[in-house]
């Protein structure tokens, strides 16, 4: 007990309490209030705890009454909040939310910390305790590092000339990081090339020479919001602030901030499916139906209008269906109501998925190739392996689907970078989806058509303007595979879907499809055999390309081995199989 007790005293010293008139100084540490009365000192935590001072998960936490006494109050508890008596008085409420100074009611700012509590926002905290008007600073850490506090008295000075604020994307999926950096990197040498200094926000370390100030803090609107006010850079970048983008340049229009590239309206047009739909009918292509449910018979009978297969969305998880069965089992357990409905959309089986890298500049497009994706739609875009130039895609398919794009960026008038995923079913297109920013894919098409499509971004960013040569049609085969854990996690469903797996990627180039996706697997860890046996065993859906498949697979060299109902209908086609056992029946199987 004697060590924790030397382990919070230092932790302690490190937070000097001040008289009520003077400001709190911590460089690293946040004040929040819950919602039942206990105040927590914290960097990024999601928990409040009801004892004495605590050390949890890297975390201090603090009692609301242990900090009352700190300014010299004296304190009484009560089950429904905490009165404190000293220059002024103060009474905190659990039952009503909110806090009294000197019989004067003041309501406090709320917020739903991830863990569901509630919890006082710190602004309001620090203006109770110290009667000051708190404001965020900036303290230098290195030569280029700085970090958020409050009310310190150590300024960092201002970096002189024009800026640019580059917001990062933030904590994201394991093998998105390289492209995301990548991106951010590769903007800061463009922006610099055009004059500006560049600033940089994100929750990562990274060389102190890619950027003339970084900022390694959350991607929350207040710690946005609180580096604006600092900096007050000449342009605001959140092309590469990935799915943070749309929310955080709402915020910043909200408080008066001009973000350069895309307004807040049209992330909301390309993330809501009813108003995306709307766009594509405006530029006449299809799109895929897609309606929201709050109740089971409803979805049921939702799905059955669409026709199955349907792709399902609830909470971020999605899954493919493909009968009423199936979906039922699905969703019976979910919890659907008007503020958690599950999203059905038509789901295109066995079309051809199609993406686009570009940039626009108010209402003109620059596209430097289009990627097909070499497993069917419906596949992550995140998981699909690519292939630059299209194999499938016919000239009519491809100035129909740069048509289609040439619409969509007039009517969305933006300036910098766009994703756009098309599909062909049957050789018709539908319109996928659209994000503006950095995708995954970017580095990809860079690299493959030699060219620095992040510089071009941001230039149409900052003058308006898009190259005036279009690039010269690639001579070479490029592949992006994906690379998956299967290796580690051995007993995961190594089919994909919907959901992403993947963990990183790979490009491979040469002057056929053949040998650069060869390339491509042994770089991804799976080398192709070149000669063996090959299971075949399709589900229903799949067995009109049985024949086909197996006459591939045996040309190639391969020994063809499938189950009792395969084998009768390749023997029907004349095509040799070996027929061998399923495990229930016998040995020996498979």
């Amino acid at each position: 007990f004697s060590a924790i007790a030397v382990i919070i005293t230092m932790l302690l010293s490190n937070v000097v309490f001040a008289s009520p008139a003077k400001k709190i100084y911590s460089d690293d540490i946040e004040l929040v209030m819950a919602a039942d009365g206990k105040i927590a000192f914290f960097d990024g935590a999601d928990t409040v705890l009801d004892k004495t001072p605590y050390f949890a998960d890297d975390v201090l936490m603090i009692p609301a009454e242990y900090v009352l006494e700190s300014y010299g109050y004296t304190v009484s508890k009560s089950d429904t909040g905490l009165k404190a008596e000293g220059e002024s008085e103060i009474e905190l409420s659990i039952e009503s939310n909110s806090a009294k100074i000197n019989g004067e009611e003041k309501t406090l700012k709320k917020e739903t910390a991830k863990n569901g509590s509630e919890i006082f926002c710190s602004e309001d905290i620090l203006e109770l305790l110290g009667d000051i008007e708190p404001q965020k600073a900036a303290i230098k850490i290195s030569d280029t590092a700085y970090s958020l506090t409050y009310n310190n008295a150590a300024q960092a000075e201002k970096l002189g000339g024009k800026t640019a604020l580059i917001i990062g994307a933030g904590p994201t999926k394991i093998g998105c990081m390289g492209e995301a950096r990548y991106a951010a990197v590769l903007a800061s040498h463009s922006l610099k090339a055009h004059g500006y200094k560049t600033i940089y926000m994100n929750p990562e370390k990274i060389a102190d020479n890619l950027f003339d100030r970084t900022y390694c803090e959350p991607i929350t609107i207040e710690d946005v919001i609180e580096v604006c006010k600092i900096e007050k850079p000449d342009v605001i970048i959140t092309d590469f602030a990935g799915t943070n983008a749309g929310y955080i340049t709402k915020a910043l229009e909200d408080n008066g901030f001009s973000v350069s590239g895309a307004n807040a309206d049209i992330y909301d047009i390309l993330a809501d499916k009813a108003r995306f739909r709307a766009l594509a009918e405006t530029i006449g292509v299809a799109a895929p139906r897609t309606e929201l449910s709050h109740d089971l018979d409803e979805a049921l009978a939702i799905a059955e209008n669409i026709g199955y297969p349907v792709l399902l969305s609830y909470n971020g998880t999605n899954k493919t269906v493909y009968s009423s069965g199936e979906m039922l089992m699905f969703i019976e357990r979910l919890e659907l109501n008007e503020e958690n409905p599950i999203r059905i959309e038509n789901f295109l089986y066995n079309a051809i998925e199609y993406e686009i890298d570009a940039v626009c500049a108010k209402g003109e497009i620059f596209i430097p190739e289009i990627i097909e994706h070499i497993e069917s739609a419906g596949i992550n875009s995140e998981d699909a392996a690519g292939v630059i130039p299209p194999r499938s895609l016919s000239s009519e398919e491809f100035e129909s689907i740069c048509t289609y794009s040439k619409k969509l960026a007039a009517e969305l008038e933006i300036s910098g970078l766009i994703n756009i995923r098309f599909a062909i079913d049957h050789g018709k297109i539908y319109l996928l989806g659209a994000s503006v920013g950095a995708s995954s894919t970017l580095p990809f098409v860079s690299k493959i058509c030699k060219t620095d499509m992040v510089d071009f971004a941001i230039t149409a960013i900052l003058d308006n303007t898009l190259p005036e040569k279009a690039i010269p049609f690639p001579d070479h085969f490029g592949i992006r595979e994906v690379v998956c854990p299967w290796d580690i996690f051995d007993e995961c469903d190594p089919i994909l879907g919907p959901e992403m797996h993947a963990t990183g990627s790979v490009i491979s180039v040469d002057d056929t499809f053949g040998k650069a996706f060869s390339k491509a697997q042994e770089a991804a860890g799976s080398p192709l055999p070149k000669s063996g046996k090959v299971f075949i065993n399709l589900n229903e859906h799949d067995k009109i390309y049985l024949a086909k498949l197996c006459r591939e697979f045996i040309g190639a060299g391969f020994e063809v081995l499938t189950p009792s109902e395969h084998y009768a209908e390749l023997k029907a086609e004349g095509i040799s199989a070996e027929r061998i056992k399923r495990i229930r029946e016998g040995r020996p199987n498979i």
